[in-house]
């Protein structure tokens, strides 16, 4: 028989919903996850391979000859700022997997959300559909990237309802296979492209924000902040729902939660963030995963919190990790996270093995 203390979450989780004093601290941990970010953000557009200082870059702003500083603008400031958009998606969309499915592991990357958008992007380049005249805000690169992600989602549910593999490592193994098929799909398809195409998706692949610095990505850039502001809007519209959906289905209906409708509208709402995301930048793993665990280390599992922290933090870890690899050589993004997410995973999969077993 099941306790009554478990059918609902703590009604003041996290100190969100008491009285008037709780308004000031909110405001005091977003402004320091705001000030963190604003300072990671100016430090990274110093880095590069062209060495310019912030007294260089003041004295071609206020003298007659702004080359500098326009390049400043055009090139390092729009890069940060896409970075960022990117890493807010990318953190938005697994703190949401994570809650939906019931997994501290779910995240894009490992889910295979990401390498299904990937792999629809590469055929559709391959079929010659394209994709650079991206003038308008949402082009069609956006759209063939989340038909991915929304297909990759329902083939992982299919596939684990078929297996009856609805336990959460299974359901990442699940993911884990997916991934390797639609690796083989890009593979394949490559294969057949001209050289031209490959040298020009290898990079994008690999999850890399060079070239940056053109009028596409001034769309893309309008594109990302949008699908950020209402990314955010939505989910911690619905915070409420989602701090519901960590019991079972059965406790969260008799809440009030309509949980098959709630999932597939939150799943969908996910994957669009991750197909905007790998549209701009190719799959760039692991930052879904590493930053909802470290918001919620600080804040706990309200995502009253959760959601606005955890864009604003994601934004900082992949503007620090584009930073480190341009430090290093003009190195794709996705390299960094991949260093840093992978045995992070891995802590994560021993840790979940044995709370498991005890």
């Amino acid at each position: 028989m099941k306790s009554t203390t478990s059918a609902s979450p703590p009604s003041n989780p996290g100190g969100d919903d008491v009285g008037v004093g709780s308004v000031a601290p909110s405001r005091d941990w977003l402004w320091a996850h705001l000030l963190v970010l604003c300072a990671v953000g100016f430090a990274a557009t110093f880095v590069g391979p062209v060495s310019w200082t912030p007294r260089s870059v003041w004295d071609s702003c206020v003298s007659g000859d702004g080359a500098v500083f326009s390049a400043w603008i055009e090139i390092r400031a729009r890069r940060v700022l896409f970075a960022g958009t990117v890493g807010a998606l990318l953190s938005v969309a697994g703190s949401v997997f994570q809650s939906i499915l019931r997994n501290p592991l779910a995240e894009p990357y490992i889910l295979g959300v990401s390498g299904g958008a990937s792999l629809a992007t590469v055929l559709a380049l391959v079929l010659g559909v394209d994709l650079i005249r991206d003038s308008v805000i949402f082009p069609i690169q956006a759209w063939i990237a989340f038909g991915g992600s929304l297909l990759s989602v329902m083939l992982l549910f299919a596939i684990a309802r078929w297996g009856r593999l609805r336990d959460p490592a299974n359901l990442i193994l699940c993911g884990v296979v997916l991934n390797s098929i639609f690796l083989a799909g890009i593979v394949l398809f490559l294969v057949t492209a001209s050289e031209t195409l490959v040298t020009r998706t290898l990079p994008w692949l690999m999850g890399d924000l060079s070239g940056v610095h053109d009028v596409v990505p001034r769309m893309a850039l309008l594109r990302n902040g949008i699908a950020v502001l209402g990314g955010v809007l939505l989910f911690w519209g619905v915070s409420r729902r989602l701090d519901l959906m960590s019991l079972s289905d059965e406790e969260a209906a008799d809440l009030g939660v309509p949980v098959a409708r709630f999932r597939w509208v939150t799943l969908i709402g996910a994957s669009l963030l991750t197909g905007i995301a790998v549209a701009g930048v190719g799959p760039v793993g692991f930052v879904g995963l590493i930053v909802p665990h470290i918001i919620k280390l600080i804040h706990g599992p309200v995502h009253r919190r959760v959601i606005p922290a955890t864009a604003v933090t994601g934004a900082t870890f992949l503007i620090a990790s584009d930073a480190i690899a341009r430090a290093i050589g003009a190195l794709p993004v996705g390299a960094i996270t991949a260093l840093a997410g992978g045995p992070f995973f891995f802590l994560l999969l021993v840790r979940q093995r044995r709370e498991v077993g005890s």
